[in-house]
């Protein structure tokens, strides 16, 4: 049975269900149960601090790929300058994090020839990262 609102819409009524329009299985105008759900629980989390180690090495390995392929672009010997950061990168936070003093090209180079490599690089990274995220 249905009934009528003044908008002209069909209403199941409270005993019907759509599926079982007598009310229930048995008669009894109660619907059916429904089957239960089991609830997974997941597995503990790591310590935050290894969560953050490693959340830490791959981002900085994937940034320093993204920093090397945008910014190797003089030479492409694989080698990154900060004449080739400032050139290609110069509004990304790592370009402006490692050229805020001269002293922190020194820190990451070194055999201290003026370039560093995709190693040094993704150490940098590491550290401008965990730099970051204690800042915030």
């Amino acid at each position: 049975m249905c009934i009528r609102d003044s908008n002209a819409s069909i209403y199941p009524r409270a005993t019907e269900s759509p599926a079982d329009p007598d009310g229930g299985a048995d008669g009894s105008g109660t619907p059916p149960m429904q089957p239960v759900i089991p609830v997974v629980v997941p597995a503990a989390k790591p310590a935050k601090k290894k969560l953050k180690e490693a959340t830490t090495r791959k981002s900085a390995k994937s940034l320093a790929g993204y920093i090397m392929k945008q910014a190797d672009r003089h030479c492409r010997n694989g080698r990154l300058t900060l004449n080739e950061l400032q050139t290609f990168l110069p509004r990304h936070g790592f370009t402006r994090w490692m050229s805020k003093n001269r002293g922190q090209m020194f820190k990451v180079d070194r055999n201290r020839d003026g370039s560093i490599g995709i190693e040094e690089l993704r150490q940098a990274c590491s550290q401008f990262l965990e730099e970051e995220a204690d800042r915030s």
